[in-house]
């Protein structure tokens, strides 16, 4: 089975990548790195079980798969997810992860620590979408703080900030890939995603607070 060279698959719905399946596709499924994904439809209420190198057994197993599989696509790559259907059936569908990749229209980057001192420089405000614990031990200074999972509720705060530069990050630039992708649904016209967040920070030598 191969899958069909850089093709995305499924829509974005307040920051969820939503797959429906209903029987197998030869041609795969195609992810951006970072992207939340819900893969669902009739071939996976049908299954008995499902394993993938994407999430581990706890992640994704459920009791039934009604609503599908769910997990973070943290590393590019090729994987394969494997879906039994009884004892006697399994199928084995294709999955990608690709690199995300800007466009004109969505205006969309992801930069280097060096790139995101440099804008910080120029005054544009910087979003920090980790946890509260992980916030309280380092950031950048003046950040704003808004996890991940609250950004949809909160994203007034942000308002005033739509048509300038705003700079996204988290831990390792996956969490915050999908908050510039809720940013961009938002209407934000410039979001910049520290590609992989506060660890390269740090390992550059950059300054953090407590």
């Amino acid at each position: 089975m191969r899958q069909k060279k850089n093709v995305i698959s499924g829509t974005v719905h307040k920051g969820i990548r939503r797959i429906r399946v209903d029987a197998l596709d030869e041609s795969g499924i195609g992810l951006y790195r970072g992207d939340s994904v819900q893969i669902y439809g009739d071939l996976f209420a049908r299954a008995s079980a499902i394993e993938s190198e994407l999430f581990s057994h706890e992640e994704g197993d459920a009791p039934d798969f009604t609503e599908g599989v769910s997990f973070t696509a943290r590393d590019t790559g090729r994987y394969t997810l494997h879906i039994v259907l009884d004892t006697n059936t399994s199928v084995k569908l294709p999955l990608q992860v690709l690199p995300f990749q800007s466009t004109e229209q969505t205006r969309y980057r992801e930069i280097s620590s060096a790139e995101m001192e440099q804008y910080r420089r120029q005054g544009n405000p910087v979003l920090d979408v980790r946890t509260e614990q992980e916030f309280s031990r380092e950031a950048l200074s003046g950040a704003i703080h808004i996890p991940l999972h609250e950004l949809e509720q909160r994203i007034h705060e942000l308002h005033g900030y739509e048509d300038a530069p705003i700079l996204v990050y988290c831990r390792s630039g996956n969490r915050s890939t999908v908050a510039a992708n809720i940013l961009l649904s938002h209407g934000f016209s410039a979001v910049y995603n520290l590609e992989h967040g506060i660890i390269e920070w740090r390992r550059d030598g950059r300054e953090v607070v407590p």
